[in-house]
This record gives structure tokens, C-alpha cells and sequence, in this order.
């Protein structure tokens, strides 16, 4: 089946137990927030425009469960619903395919573009009043996920805003120490902002 090929292909964690360093890409300053919501009993959802790293920090949060020893590569799940082979799957078809599949002890769901998933709410409201694990959600756009959802959830999850590279992470994305060491230094941080700004 097509939708347990995607699981298998989007968590290399199952066979490597490891994320790998080209799935975690540049650590974002965010982390250090996303990592204190970890064990806190609410939903967790990322917001943020389209292509300003929600999926790299899902991965950047699911390599820090798995290098502290917080879970076992079988208790964390990612489903990525840009991938079309999950976009005909209701959510809690996939959620039993995991179970079966890797049989977790703990469970931490990751759910990406949660607004393209299928009946997605209902199993995250379960999840979250069963204190059945954690569950993280990523949106483009809090506008996509509809008013009656959004009600549903109230209460129910911590939101954590993402954006673009700051330009503190865009000087770290390209090794540049942001001390501006006289004139010099200064007009280099300049360039860079320049670039930046572009």
C-alpha cells in the first residue's frame, strides 16, 4: 500500500534509529522553546508561512527526543501530508497503520501541513483528552485550519509562531561571527545584510 510505503520513507528513524544531519539542517533559535514544551500535555502546533522550516524543526525536535533518550525510534511517528500518498488516508487509518506497524511504547505524533490531512481533528482531540502521547502540528496558516476546529482545540495547545531566518540565524546559516570587529567587520555585516534583506 502506498500510504505505508510514505510512513516508511518519511521516519528513516525505524531502520537508522537516527535522524541524519541533512533532515535536521540548521538548528533554529526556536528549538530551545519547542524543547521546553516537550512533556507538557498539549497539543503543540507550529505556525508559520509557507517554506520558513516547519518540517526542518519537526525534525530538529524529533532528533532531540531520539539523541536524549526520551523516546525509541518506534514511538515517534511524522506524517507528511504534502506527500499525495498520505492525502487520500484519513488520519486515523494511518495512526493504526503506525501502531501495527512499529508497536510504540510511548507515542509522539508529528503531523505536517495538518490542514491537507483528512479527519485529522478527531484523533487529535482523543490523543490530547487521553493523555495518549504528544502530538505536534505544523499549518502554513492558522486561516486554513477552519473556526469549529479551532474551537475544538481551544485550550487544548500551545502555538509557537515560526518565520524565516532571523538575521542572527542567517549569519550562523553562513559561518559569519556577528562581532563586528572595527570598520571592517562592520561593513562585512553590512554586505550580509544586504544580502539578507534581498
Amino acid at each position: 500500500m502506498l500510504a505505508r510505503m510514505a510512513l516508511e520513507d518519511l521516519n528513516p528513524w525505524w531502520v537508522s534509529g537516527s535522524v541524519g544531519e541533512e533532515l535536521v539542517g540548521m538548528r533554529r533559535d526556536i528549538l530551545s522553546e519547542a524543547k521546553s514544551y516537550v512533556g507538557v500535555p498539549k497539543i503543540k502546533a507550529i505556525v508559520g508561512v509557507r517554506r520558513c522550516g516547519k518540517s526542518t524543526l519537526l525534525y530538529q525536535i524529533i532528533d532531540y527526543l531520539l539523541s536524549e533518550g526520551l523516546a525509541q525510534p518506534s514511538d515517534i511517528v511524522l506524517m507528511n501530508f504534502d506527500d499525495a500518498r498520505l492525502s487520500t488516508v484519513g488520519v486515523d487509518k494511518l495512526y493504526e497503520m503506525y501502531i501495527e506497524m512499529q508497536k510504540p511504547k510511548n507515542l509522539y505524533i508529528f503531523l505536517d501541513e495538518v490542514h491537507k490531512a483528512k479527519n485529522w481533528v478527531s484523533l487529535v482531540r482523543r490523543l490530547s483528552d487521553q493523555k495518549k502521547g504528544e502530538v505536534f502540528i505544523t499549518d502554513s496558516s492558522s486561516y486554513y485550519i477552519p473556526k469549529d476546529y479551532a474551537r475544538i482545540l481551544t485550550g487544548r495547545k500551545l502555538r509557537m509562531e515560526l518565520y524565516p531566518f532571523s538575521f542572527r540565524e542567517f549569519l550562523r546559516f553562513h559561518n559569519i561571527d556577528m562581532k563586528p570587529y572595527g570598520t571592517e567587520g562592520r561593513s562585512i555585516l553590512r554586505g550580509y545584510l544586504m544580502d539578507y534583506m534581498k
